[in-house]
């Protein structure tokens, strides 16, 4: 099988160590390249600036500057400067803030807590993990 390309960097974003341990573990194993990380809204909108990444992996409800405060001030960027897609990972997935993250421009909303199939299924439509990689088993995150 020829393995795609992938398209770029994740920047995982959650104020919570261990959710950031196995999702960046998660994100290994589906093939993802590269992956960085980042404890806080303020060092996520930092890492933006000094490299956009292919898709940002934010989670919502975060001390100090939080998931929405993070997508507004994407929305200030100029374009070529915002990250290619953004992923909200949340507990908070009903319709209405589900539509306030999209018009805020999340490109996806990914209910907590998910397994890893739901993971990858996400980054495959945005070209994050490689079709080969290694499927382990399908824990809840």
């Amino acid at each position: 099988m020829v393995e795609r390309s992938l398209v770029g960097t994740v920047l995982l974003v959650d104020d919570e160590e261990s959710v950031r341990a196995t999702v960046e573990a998660c994100l290994e194993a589906i093939g993802v390249g590269e992956v960085r990380v980042a404890e806080s809204g303020e060092m996520a909108l930092a890492m933006v600036a000094a490299q956009k990444p292919a898709v940002l992996l934010l989670d919502l409800l975060m001390p100090g500057t939080d998931g929405f405060a993070v997508l507004r001030a994407l929305r200030g960027l100029q374009p070529n400067q915002q990250p290619d897609h953004i992923i909200v990972m949340s507990a908070m997935a009903d319709p209405s803030v589900v539509d306030a993250l999209v018009s805020l421009g999340a490109d996806a909303v990914l209910p907590k807590p998910f397994n890893l199939s739901e993971l990858r299924c996400v980054l495959d439509r945005y070209g994050q993990a490689r079709p080969d990689a290694h499927r382990p088993a399908q824990a809840p995150l």
